[in-house]
Order: structure tokens, then C-alpha cells, then sequence
């Protein structure tokens, strides 16, 4: 069982090395899922909640555009939690500096949806994204933006016991960014953590 797992898991490192030995290849992006400029700013509330729906506690948290960069022969822009990303046809992606790939975080319309195996030394990780195929008003945004829906769903499988999951569901407005991310306790829908969009500065 562990070499089909083994096999399964380098197969699908192959698929993605072939893609991101292609990015240099890439053209222009379908669209402008995360704008991406030196300069550019959000700030979001970031809430954790207890199961029962209390708050726990709230911070502030700061997101920036700090510089650009050329990695093999594209430019990627670096953001002030050191964070590597770009826009691609394939979707908004960041550069996995261990793997020397490209990793897709929020997949562009022509892709129903990805998923990345990873092994780790206790247990696998799969993530599975997918994405709706058309903007809606994003519930509760404050700059009544719309937007598309990724719902993020996370499986950690551990030798002799049972998989564990959980939900993330974002919220991307094309042209701004990150609206609001939702994570749920296991497979509920009970709200664990919320990131909200409160400002942002575009340049």
C-alpha cells in the first residue's frame, strides 16, 4: 500500500515539475486574480472563534507588495511575509523555493480544480482546491465587492488512524485580492477562523 501511495505521490510531483519547467513559457495571465505591484497593501481582521461560536481572540494583520524579483528569467514579487508569488495562466501561484516550482494556490477558470499530494515523515497531506465558475457578491465584504469562491479542502492521513479534514473557503475579487477567508472545525460547518478585508491601498 505504501509504494502505490509512494508511486502515486511522484507521478504527481512529475505532473507538476512538467508544468513549472513550462512557466518561462507561460505568456500573460487569464486574469489578475491577486494585483500584484510594489506598493500594494491590505489589512484584515483576523478572528478565531471557540466550537460554540465565541469569540476568542481578534488581531490585525498587514499584507504588502515589498519588492519584485527574476527567478529563472520571470518576475515574481515578494511580500512582506517573505511569501514568492506570481500571476500565471495557470492561476495565482507561488514559488516553491525547495521544489524550484510553482505551486498553485488559487487556479485560474480554465482548471475545474487541482490537488498536491505531500508526504510528510507522520503522515499525507492532500489539498484539494476548486473554484466557482462565476463572480457572486462576496457575503459581508464591506466593500461590497464579488468575487469567485476556492473551497480549500485539506486531508491528513495518519498511519493506523483515521483522516482528518478541514474546509477553507476564500473569497478572491479580481483586481483587489483576498476579500475573506473562512476556516471550519473538521468537517462542520462551524466557523473556526476568519480573515476579513477592512483596507487596502492599490498603486
Amino acid at each position: 500500500m505504501n509504494n502505490k501511495i509512494t508511486l502515486a505521490l511522484a507521478l504527481l510531483l512529475l505532473v507538476f515539475v512538467s508544468i513549472s519547467c513550462q512557466k518561462d513559457e507561460d505568456g500573460e495571465p487569464e486574469e489578475q486574480l491577486m494585483p500584484l505591484q510594489v506598493g500594494n497593501e491590505w489589512v484584515y481582521d483576523l478572528t478565531d472563534f471557540d466550537n460554540a461560536g465565541n469569540v476568542l481572540n481578534k488581531n490585525r494583520i498587514y499584507r504588502a507588495v515589498s519588492k519584485d524579483t527574476l527567478i529563472n528569467r520571470a518576475t515574481y514579487y515578494v511580500l512582506n511575509d517573505r511569501t514568492i508569488v506570481r500571476n500565471t495562466r495557470e492561476g495565482y501561484v507561488y514559488y516553491s523555493i525547495a521544489g524550484n516550482m510553482d505551486v498553485i494556490l488559487y487556479q485560474s477558470a480554465s482548471y475545474g480544480g487541482i490537488g498536491y499530494g505531500y508526504q510528510y515523515p507522520n503522515y499525507l497531506l492532500y489539498v484539494l482546491t476548486s473554484r466557482s465558475t462565476e463572480q457572486a457578491p462576496i457575503v459581508g465584504s464591506v466593500f461590497n465587492l464579488s468575487g469567485y469562491a476556492f473551497e480549500i479542502k485539506r486531508e491528513y492521513q495518519q498511519t493506523n488512524s483515521s483522516t482528518i479534514t478541514t474546509i477553507q473557503k476564500d473569497y478572491v475579487a479580481p483586481g483587489v485580492g483576498l476579500v475573506r477567508s473562512d476556516t471550519y472545525y473538521g468537517d462542520s460547518n462551524v466557523l473556526m477562523r476568519r480573515q476579513e478585508l477592512v483596507s487596502y491601498q492599490l498603486r
